[in-house]
C-alpha cells in the first residue's frame, strides 16, 4: 500500500511564467521533504504551463484547466490531495527552507486546531520588504491564539501562502466560494475561526509578494463586502469580530 504524504501543497497558477519556478524551487527545497504538490494551471495564457512541465520531479502533479479563478482551481486541487493536510501556495510566493518544518510541528503540539499558520513578510514591487504586525502576538509566539479576530487587527493572521487547514475542516465548513471575486480567503479564514481554533507559529517561513496587478488591490468591493451580512448574529456576541 503506498504511502500518503503528511501534506499536500495546493498551488493555483495562472499568469506566473516569471515567478513560479521559483515558487516551485522554494517547495522541493524544503527541509521537510514529506509533501506532494499539486499545481492548477488556471487557464493561463502565458508560458505558465510549459514553465512547470519543464520541471521533472515526481512529486508534482500538474493540472491544466480552463480559467475559472482562483476560488475554483484551489478548490480543484484540494480535492484532488492524497494528504490530510492542505498546504496552500500562490504561484508567486516563496517559502523558506523551514517553513513546513515548522508546521509540522505546530500540528504535533496542536493537533486539534483547525487552522495553522506562520510569520511572513511582505515584498513590494520586488524590492521593498514589510514586516508584518500581529496585534497581542508576540515574535517567536507558537500556540493557539486566544481572540483570533482581535488578533488580526493590523496584518492578516491567515494568508493564502502560509494556512494550512486539515482536510476535513473544508468537508465540514465548506470550499472557497466560487462567486466571490475578491475576499473569498477572508471570508473562509472567518468561517473557519468561528468554529474551530487556530494555532500559529509566529516566526518568518514566506515571503509574500504584492505589486499592482495584486489581486488584493482589486476593485471588488461588493464581493469582499458579500459576506459581511452572514455574520450579523454572531457579531453581537463577539466585538471583535465585528
Amino acid at each position: 500500500m503506498t504511502k500518503l504524504p503528511f501534506f499536500s501543497v495546493v498551488i493555483s497558477l495562472y499568469n506566473k511564467e516569471g515567478y513560479i519556478q521559483n515558487t516551485i524551487e522554494s517547495v522541493l527545497n524544503q527541509s521537510y521533504t514529506d509533501f506532494e504538490i499539486i499545481i492548477i494551471n488556471d487557464g493561463s495564457t502565458d508560458r505558465s504551463y510549459n514553465v512547470v512541465n519543464a520541471i521533472k520531479d515526481s512529486r508534482i502533479n500538474l493540472f491544466n484547466i480552463k480559467n475559472h479563478g482562483a476560488s475554483y482551481s484551489r478548490n480543484y486541487g484540494i480535492k484532488k490531495a492524497n494528504a490530510k493536510y492542505i498546504a496552500l501556495l500562490d504561484g508567486d510566493d516563496l517559502w523558506h527552507d523551514n517553513h513546513l518544518e515548522n508546521m509540522f510541528h505546530l500540528i504535533e503540539a496542536y493537533p486539534n486546531a483547525g487552522m495553522y499558520s506562520s510569520g511572513y513578510d511582505i515584498q513590494l514591487n520586488n524590492r521593498h520588504v514589510k514586516k508584518t504586525k500581529l496585534k497581542g502576538i508576540p515574535y517567536k509566539y507558537r500556540g493557539i491564539i486566544n481572540n483570533y479576530f482581535e488578533c488580526n487587527l493590523f496584518n492578516s493572521i491567515v494568508n493564502s501562502s502560509v494556512v494550512i487547514i486539515p482536510k476535513y475542516v473544508f468537508e465540514d465548513i465548506g470550499f472557497f466560494d466560487v462567486d466571490m471575486k475578491s475576499g473569498q480567503d477572508t471570508y473562509l479564514w472567518t468561517q473557519i475561526a468561528i468554529k474551530y481554533k487556530v494555532a500559529i507559529n509566529n516566526i518568518v517561513t514566506a515571503t509574500i509578494r504584492k505589486n499592482e496587478n495584486s489581486l488584493s488591490k482589486s476593485q471588488h468591493i461588493k464581493d469582499r463586502l458579500l459576506f459581511l451580512d452572514k455574520f450579523i448574529e454572531l457579531e453581537k456576541k463577539d466585538k471583535c469580530l465585528k
